[in-house]
């Protein structure tokens, strides 16, 4: 019964350290919070990240779309039942 007897202020105490959550200020990074970081990196990335030869960017962009149609494949229900079916009884996927 003792606990039942506790002091107001010392019940608040326990209770908030258990249940109360603590509100936290944004970190700042180089003055920055992290809305404006975020904001400051896709600033740094389209400056950094754009092609200076139209012609390079063009040509490397076709190159990427044929390789890429490369790597696509046809999955469908008679791909996933054929490759099921041959899978071995009591082991995982």
């Amino acid at each position: 019964m003792p606990s039942l007897l506790k002091s107001g202020d010392r019940f608040w105490k326990c209770w908030n350290s258990k249940f109360k959550k603590e509100v936290k200020s944004p970190k700042l990074i180089n003055g920055l919070t992290e809305d404006q970081r975020a904001e400051a990196f896709a600033d740094f990335s389209s400056k950094t990240c754009t092609s200076v030869n139209d012609n390079q960017s063009s040509r490397l962009q076709r190159i990427y779309h044929d390789m890429l149609d490369m790597y696509k494949f046809h999955v469908d229900v008679e791909l996933i039942e054929s490759v099921t079916s041959k899978m071995k009884r009591v082991k995982a996927a």
